[in-house]
């Protein structure tokens, strides 16, 4: 009825187990293991659809196309319906076999009577992720005229709306006058074979023993599954093979032939020395013919033909044919994988026209006001928040919008950078200490900072757009980010009044405040609003890795960068490194093991000279032929408590060095100049705002490098599932002096709260293949992110204003917000409140605070959250007193501290301070009833009777009487009630009163 598990060596396992435990052993390897339930097999009514249905497991419905004679066949992959293709790894890729996209070919040509798969090529891998499903379509047109139809395999995540991609296309034929390339003396020599003895006379065994083993060790990864291969014989050129389907693979008697079962037998082939060691995969099938399905065990003969081609022909174990393969030809493997990635996790930043969902110039009807002084004179000018807060103490209407203009960038971009990220911290805090404004918004204004239609931007103006980006993640409805056009003269200043399209020059940011957008870029006075779109990972560039230069990266010592380095070496065949950092023995001793010359240099690369020394120590022989900028630093807080020390240090780390190594690298003919930024830059950056600015910083230098003609792409990651000394800085790690574990459990918080709103993490193995999707594509930015459409979807139905706005072209929010808005809740919450007693009140808004303290930490019920427990003991971080802070806000309408979680440590304090900012508004609503009471009796009181007073005296006596029933009377409730005390005539008499009749 217990586990017990001993974490110790096996032979002292036996000395902790309590008495009458059975041992197990755990798996000691990837793929060993072994399932006790059933995997699941949906049997959905695929005909009330209008689909026809059909047996096969990966292909499970048809649906014709009526004009062209033609049909689609559709089904998916999931890890929980078919385990095995889990089991095809190739260099550390998982990927459906290419006999995968065969026998889905074979599939479509029996629905049709087929008999002949004339040719199939391989376009391009289909990479697996994990858990996730995926899509299958099977698309055959029309017969020509000589009755072959043409084929194509499609896939793409399931329920995403991204471009489908092409995995294979071919030919169906009939099966008549079947060649074989293999030619006339292969043809005789497969049928002696088939009618001959077995082993076949003159044939060599091979040792296969340690074959999977060897196989592992060049590159091919094969689980159980595809683990087949029981014995070979060699006779010359050709191979023979007997190979029988593992338990693992599952049932064969619904396959042509099960794919994990022909892959075993070409298995042999890989004894050949023709690919001189290269991990292969099939990339052309010619003159296919399926003779019998369903087999669990074959013989196999692999016989040369032209141009490294092979002929393939299986039988059952009886030698009755089973399938026969005219010719085959195989590629490197990689050289087939031009994705590599998921095809719904690498988004572009569009921007589009903005929807104005406001009435033009909302904002600015309670006024506008300029923060830093107005070159124009045109508005109200405070130096500072606290000036602006004084007045409205003094009386003065708040306004609706704050402006904060930046001065144009000088010539040094690194140093403007820091000096506008500094001085947007200093006004964002003092602006949130302001109570007095907190009715208000402050819109921060850049020049340029954003590329629109493929230009240049301001690195440094961009800065501010992420740190704005984390504060507004930290305080919804607090900022607004606009960006304008470039300045027309750069003695101008902060002038507006030349911003195109506007004589006021203050309407182009009133136009964006009144999109209800919380950034937008006007240019030429049009309001443009981002957006996220989905692209296809396929790639569009030439290979950015050469095998014979030299690549750079920056931070490749550690984290990221060291994860980096191994994929180049392993993955992409890269051979010299050159890394900056501390000395990494065991990592150049792993590196130097696969064949890579490794070197390590130190280098401040903040140092605007330091990167240039480094390059001239990079010899001409293999030049320099890609920068990789990894390096990071660790100091992320929360607006409140980020210091101007730590945004200095991640900005130098990060944006400043990438800027010296722009300047130094611009005269080098390089391949790829690639940027690991963080997608915090452009939302979820709530505790993130150092990391933020620099991300947004990046974003902006690849567009400055393009429009210069240079190659630059910025890959801003979402949160990536490392371990603690592989992460990208994405997700915070604990402050300095904090020990490892600390930071693990940090990460792993972040991780749990990013998957709560969508965006689940990354793998490595996934994040890699994504980074190489992303320097091939051809664009300057792009954001290798993980999304959980379900979970979004689900916030867009029920929490609409918690979904960012710049997914909302993913997850479309639909016309019914104002029903499920915070504040419809927050108003909901109140009437419950208003109904209850004190003691009920306490513990309705403790139970409110509990179960948003356990969803925020990922538990599934308040129960496990002691009232009086500390948040920190808990397990809180700033990053999650941020979330409780914004959804308790949510809930109640109230605008809560930032500091929320520190002032009131636990769920009962917490819950003891919401009652008491709610005791106020009840105030109010009392002093507005006892208002409306006065004009009542005014009205009353200028009454002249008639014969309708009757009616009027019993209303108003029946609405007492309801106050009463609901309220309670302060009068009765000592005295007794007057009912009871009443005589039996005075009863009467009130009731002949109500009824009219007295």
């Amino acid at each position: 009825a217990g586990l017990h598990v001993a974490g110790v060596e096996p032979r002292w396992a036996e000395y902790f187990a309590p008495a009458g435990a059975h041992r197990v052993d755990l798996p000691t390897y990837a793929f060993q293991h072994e399932h006790y339930w059933l995997a699941a097999q949906p049997l959905d009514n695929v005909a009330s659809v209008g689909l026809t249905a059909t047996e096969h497991p990966l292909l499970r419905a048809l649906v014709e196309l009526p004009e062209e004679d033609g049909f689609v066949l559709t089904g998916r992959l999931h890890a929980g319906e078919q385990r095995w293709p889990a089991h095809h790894d190739l260099e550390g890729v998982t990927e459906f076999p290419g006999t995968g996209l065969l026998e889905l070919a074979l599939c479509a040509a029996d629905r049709i009577g087929c008999g002949l798969v004339r040719r199939l090529t391989v376009e391009d891998a289909l990479v697996l992720s994990g858990e996730a499903p995926t899509a299958l379509r099977v698309v055959v047109g029309g017969p020509d005229e000589a009755g072959e139809r043409q084929l194509t395999v499609h896939s793409r995540p399931d329920g995403a709306d991204v471009p489908w991609t092409l995995h294979a296309k071919g030919v169906l034929a009939l099966s008549a006058g079947v060649p074989t390339e293999a030619g006339a003396d292969g043809a005789e020599a497969g049928a002696a074979w088939v009618d001959g003895p077995w082993p076949p006379l003159g044939a060599a065994e091979v040792d296969v023993d340690e074959l999977y083993e060897e196989l592992l060790g060049r590159g091919y990864g094969y689980g159980p599954a595809f683990q087949g291969l029981t014995a070979a014989w060699r006779r010359d050129d050709e191979l023979f093979a007997e190979v029988v389907l593992p338990e693992e693979a599952g049932r064969a008697d619904r396959f042509g032939v099960h794919p994990a079962l022909l892959d075993a037998a070409l298995q042999a082939e890989r004894l050949h020395t023709v690919h001189e060691g290269a991990v292969v995969a099939p990339a052309e099938w010619h003159d296919v013919v399926l003779h019998a399905a369903g087999a669990t065990a074959l013989r196999a003969r692999v016989a040369p033909g032209d141009a490294g081609r092979v002929s393939v022909t299986l039988t059952d174990p009886s030698g009755l044919p089973v399938l026969s393969v005219g010719a085959l030809a195989s590629r490197k493997a990689r050289e087939g994988r031009t994705t590599g990635v998921r095809g719904d996790a690498l988004f572009r930043l569009d921007w589009i026209p903005a929807d104005h969902t406001r009435p033009a110039g909302q904002d600015a009807a309670g006024g506008l006001v300029l923060l830093g002084g107005d070159p124009t004179g045109s508005v109200p000018a405070y130096a500072e928040p606290a000036a602006l807060a004084a007045v409205i103490r003094e009386g003065a209407q708040e306004p609706a919008l704050a402006v904060l203009t930046l001065p144009p960038t000088g010539e040094d971009v690194p140093g403007a950078a820091r000096k506008f990220a500094e001085l947007t911290l200093d006004a964002v805090r003092k602006w949130l200490a302001e109570e007095e404004l907190n009715g208000s918004r402050l819109a921060v204004v850049t020049h340029g900072a954003v590329s629109v239609h493929g230009g240049g931007a301001d690195a440094a103006q961009a800065t501010v757009r992420g740190l704005v980006r984390a504060a507004q993640a930290e305080h919804p409805g607090r900022f607004l980010l606009v960006d304008l056009d470039v300045y027309p003269d750069r003695e101008q200043g902060r002038d507006l009044t030349a911003v195109a399209g506007h004589d006021d020059p203050w309407r182009a940011v009133t136009s964006a405040a009144a999109t209800g957008e919380p950034e937008a870029v006007v240019r030429g006075g049009a309001v443009l609003a981002p957006r996220l779109r989905a692209v296809s990972g396929r790639a569009a560039g030439a290979r950015p890795w050469s095998p014979d230069g030299t690549v750079l990266i920056t931070g490749g010592t550690h984290g990221v960068g060291a994860a980096v380095a191994r994929h180049l070496v392993s993955a992409q065949g890269v051979k010299r490194l050159v890394l900056t950092g501390t000395t990494a023995g065991p990592l150049v001793a792993e590196l130097n093991a696969l064949g890579a010359e490794v070197t390590v240099e130190p280098c401040a690369a903040a140092d605007p000279g330091a990167p240039a020394r480094l390059l001239s120590r990079i010899g001409d022989a293999h030049p320099l032929t890609a920068v990789v900028h990894a390096e990071s630093a660790d100091h992320d807080a929360t607006i409140g408590s980020l210091t101007p020390d730590g945004l200095t240090s991640v900005l130098n780390a990060r944006a400043t060095a990438a800027w010296n190594l722009h300047e130094a690298t611009r005269d080098h003919r390089l391949d790829a100049f690639v940027l690991l930024a963080s997608s915090s830059g452009l939302l979820h950056g709530a505790g993130q705002a150092a990391t933020a600015a620099a991300s947004t910083f990046l974003e902006a230098l690849a567009h400055h490098r393009h429009a210069l003609g240079l190659p630059a792409v910025v890959s801003a990651f979402g949160p990536w599932a490392a371990d603690p000394e592989q992460r990208t800085g994405e997700a915070p790690p604990a402050s300095a002096g904090e020990g490892a574990s600390a930071a693990s459990a940090f990460a792993d918080g972040y991780e749990r709260r990013m998957s709560q709103v969508g965006l689940p993490a990354l793998g490595m193995d996934e994040g890699l293949g994504l980074l190489d999707a992303a320097a091939r594509s051809g664009e300057p930015a792009l954001f290798p992110i993980g999304l959980d459409r379900g979970v979004l979807r689900t916030l867009a139905r029920e929490l609409p204003d918690a979904l960012p706005h710049v997914l909302r072209g993913l997850v479309p929010v639909h016309g019914r917000r104002a029903a499920t808005s915070g504040t419809a809740s927050a108003n909901d919450l109140r009437r419950r409140l208003n109904g209850l007693t004190p003691q009920e009140r306490e513990q309705e808004l403790l139970d409110l605070v509990r179960t948003h303290v356990a969803s925020v930490l990922g538990h599934a019920s308040m129960d496990v959250i002691e009232p009086g427990r500390a948040f920190q003991e808990l397990g809180f971080d700033s990053l999650a007193g941020v979330e409780l802070r914004r959804r308790l806000a949510e809930a109640t309408g109230l605008q809560l501290t930032a500091t929320l979680v520190f002032d009131y440590p636990n769920s009962r304090a917490a819950a003891d301070h919401i009652a008491a900012e709610l005791a106020p508004a009840e105030e109010d609503a009392a002093r507005s009833l006892l208002t409306e009471i006065d004009r009542l009796e005014a009205v009353l009181g200028s009454y002249t009777a008639d014969d309708a007073h009757i009616r009027i005296t019993s209303r108003l006596e029946a609405l007492l009487r309801k106050w009463r029933d609901s309220h309670g009377d302060p009068e009765t409730a000592e005295s007794g009630s007057t009912v009871d005390a009443a005589t039996d005539d005075e009863l009467f008499g009130v009731l002949d009163q109500e009824l009219g009749i007295a």
